[in-house]
């Protein structure tokens, strides 16, 4: 590729720290960004344009390599706040947009273990309802505006790979596919989940990191429609999730997006494939556990031919296990890539970019000072520039120490929630302690009850809670009065069945 028209290529290095960003996805813009607080300079290399488009299907055009823009996405709570916390006002800006501003607990209606989740009134877990168009074009009007004078994008060049100092200790920065070179102190790799930063490392004479790798054989296909009228002010939900556990294979969600649209997908688990045909995609859609989904669409307006999509597993490369040149990070989809039907992947991927943001600072502010540092600028003076220039090229292990205790739960919770099912393939993960599921299970049959189980359970899958807290007091006491409840079926019945939530009793659930 020769890039786009606006792409030009770097001067000559000039004076100050410079930062390289593969990949202008979620993970790579937030990425830049976080960069552009550090580095005098900083360049973007995506494959794809990265040219305005007005619509999601143009969009999906342009960028190939984001095969799942025309899918259902969501920013969970920690997402959101990672990218507010490095791009203040970008809630604002996407509710300005047109995005819905949603509290998850109160405006979604949650089905799973046979029966609803209890809805809450308010809760803690807030997101934006938005397609990955409005997230995907915002956040990179964002970051570009915001750092103009900083920030240059080479779109259209695609990296064949790395540039190595002469004793092959050090990445300098990389190399184009036309044979181009370009440099930086910091080469922030964010290429998604089929990167060849393993293959170029063992090309430079490194180990390549051992991988962990969980396939339930997950097969999606989704569909815009417009809500029925009056359903935005009056529907008995916004936004809709069916799964078919505890031992179903297919489920549903449904995000509500700009301009009163759902973006619907139906899934299917260990290769179960929903139909992308208007009456086969009906019929599947009926066959859930859970009608609702069913009836709404069958009341809207389909806007949008039907997409599939498949081969989206989990894998973890393990950077933090071994050996890795100087000057070189890798997050996002590249380090760590998850189920989507979890909705945890850009959410990560945004945590990530922050935890970068993290490690950056201490890393330049434990670098010795010298001279004077007056202006402001990142390596004012040629001493304190070097000292800078040695912390950010020798902060990759620690910093990937770090990114793996940050990504531990969210990995843990899509490959053990994927490897109940039996058709699972795993590659290098041990299987989760039977209590640990049982307990899990109870935790999720206990949300019919009570909100606010489901309040503090998916504030850790939201990332704004640590692991530990799936073991606070509260649930730990509603998975105790579960585990009795299920007993109490198990041995008597129709005492049990006569004691089990209502539909009525699930909606009109007061949050503790």
């Amino acid at each position: 590729m020769s890039g786009s028209p606006r792409s030009v290529l770097p001067e000559a290095a000039e004076p100050g720290l410079r930062a390289l960003v593969l990949g202008g996805g979620l993970a790579g813009l937030v990425s830049a960004a976080v960069a552009c607080k550090h580095f005098d300079r900083v360049t973007l290399i995506e494959a794809d344009s990265l040219a305005h488009a007005d619509n999601a299907e143009q969009h999906a055009k342009h960028r190939r390599g984001i095969p799942q823009m025309r899918h259902p996405h969501t920013l969970v709570t920690g997402g959101l706040q990672a990218i507010e916390s490095v791009l203040p006002g970008f809630k604002a800006e996407m509710v300005r947009r047109g995005a819905w501003d949603l509290d998850v607990g109160r405006d979604f209606q949650f089905f799973d273990f046979g029966a609803p989740f209890a809805h809450a009134t308010e809760s803690s877990l807030k997101s934006i309802g938005a397609s990955r168009h409005l997230i995907q074009s915002t956040l990179q009007d964002e970051v570009l505006a915001r750092h103009a004078g900083r920030l240059e994008v080479l779109d259209g060049w695609r990296v064949s790979n790395l540039v190595w100092s002469e004793d092959r200790g050090t990445v300098l920065g990389v190399e184009l596919a036309d044979g181009k070179r370009v440099e930086a102190d910091l080469v922030i790799v964010t290429l998604g989940r089929y990167c060849r930063l393993p293959q170029w490392l063992e090309a430079g004479g490194y180990e390549a990191p051992p991988s962990q790798r969980v396939d339930c054989s997950l097969r999606y296909s989704s569909r815009l429609y417009q809500m029925p009228d009056g359903w935005a002010k009056d529907g008995p939900w916004l936004g809709h999730v069916t799964f078919g556990r505890p031992g179903g294979l297919r489920g549903a969600g449904m995000v509500p997006i700009e301009g009163n649209m759902w973006n619907m997908g139906l899934w299917g688990i260990n290769g179960i494939t929903p139909p992308t045909d208007e009456e086969g995609f009906q019929e599947y859609a009926t066959s859930l556990p859970d009608q609702s989904v069913y009836q709404a669409i069958r009341n809207a307006k389909p806007l949008a031919p039907i997409h599939k999509y498949a081969g989206a597993f989990n894998i973890r490369h393990q950077y933090d296990k071994v050996q890795l040149p100087k000057g070189m990070v890798v997050l996002g989809d590249a380090y760590v890539a998850l189920n989507p039907v979890y909705a945890q992947g850009m959410s990560v991927a945004a945590v990530s970019a922050l935890t970068l943001d993290q490690a950056l600072a201490a890393a330049l502010a434990a670098a010795p000072a010298v001279g004077s540092a007056a202006s402001g600028k990142v390596g004012d003076s040629s001493g304190s520039l070097e000292a800078r220039r040695a912390a950010v090229r020798g902060m990759g292990p620690a910093f990937q120490k770090r990114l793996a205790a940050v990504v531990e739960a969210p990995w843990s919770i899509a490959s053990s929630e994927d490897m109940r099912y039996p058709g699972t393939k795993v590659d290098g993960v041990a299987t989760p302690p039977r209590w640990l599921g049982a307990y899990v299970d109870s935790l999720f049959r206990a949300c019919h009850r009570d909100s606010r189980v489901q309040d503090i359970f998916f504030s850790v899958a939201h990332l704004t809670r640590p692991p530990h807290h799936l073991f606070h007091p509260h649930l730990l006491a509603a998975a105790a009065g579960q585990i009795v409840r299920d007993l109490k079926q198990r041995w008597w019945p129709t005492a049990a069945v006569a004691a089990a939530p209502t539909p009525a009793d699930a909606v009109h659930a007061k949050a503790a």
